[in-house]
């Protein structure tokens, strides 16, 4: 008997630690998902030709700026 609970202990350790790191793997993924295409538009948007330049958005307008970000604020009230 003891020793039936003992492998029954270890097997239900055993399904925690790999439900952990399935999920782990999943979060990983899903991260990776999404943070990698923003990460790589920000780089290249900053970078040219290896050296940082905000040329990209000295293009646009003050208008478009001003716009972008009063209008999440809007949207709160």
């Amino acid at each position: 008997m003891k020793q039936d609970m003992k492998i029954i202990r270890r097997r239900c350790r055993t399904a925690k630690m790999l439900d952990r790191l399935l999920l782990f793997l999943l979060l990983a993924g899903i991260a990776v998902f999404i943070l990698y295409p923003l990460v790589s538009l920000i780089g290249r948007s900053v970078f040219k030709n290896g050296m940082f330049t905000l040329e990209y958005y000295r293009l646009l307008s003050a208008r478009c700026w001003s716009g972008s970000l009063w209008d999440p604020i809007q949207s709160i009230w």
